[in-house]
């Protein structure tokens, strides 16, 4: 078996929250072509993103939450485009007794 020349790369990037992205762009009447025009990308390009085909740059992330800044303090925060992966793990955390220290 010949191994690859170029072996296959992670979908580098952040993983976006399209649901919420998409009700966003409802809100506003934009289609996902107006959308990509305004954060500055191709339609191709985005559509690959939410498709899950790649990750989002931090380039890419800052310009969907300039789109969105309405300048209240109701505009969407990084914590709600990007979905955050869960632990892998069932207890990410665990409990140290600090009154044994």
């Amino acid at each position: 078996m010949v191994a690859p020349t170029h072996p296959p790369q992670a979908h580098a990037g952040v993983a976006l929250n399209v649901d919420f992205i998409r009700t966003g762009m409802r809100f506003r009447g934009w289609s996902q072509q107006k959308f990509a025009n305004v954060i500055g990308y191709s339609g191709a390009h985005v559509s690959r993103v939410f498709a899950g085909q790649g990750g989002a740059s931090p380039k890419m992330v800052a310009s969907i939450l300039a789109a969105f800044d309405t300048g209240q303090p109701d505009t969407i925060r990084y914590e709600e485009i990007v979905k955050i992966e869960a632990y892998p793990d069932d207890e990410p955390w665990t409990e140290v007794d600090t009154a044994a220290e």
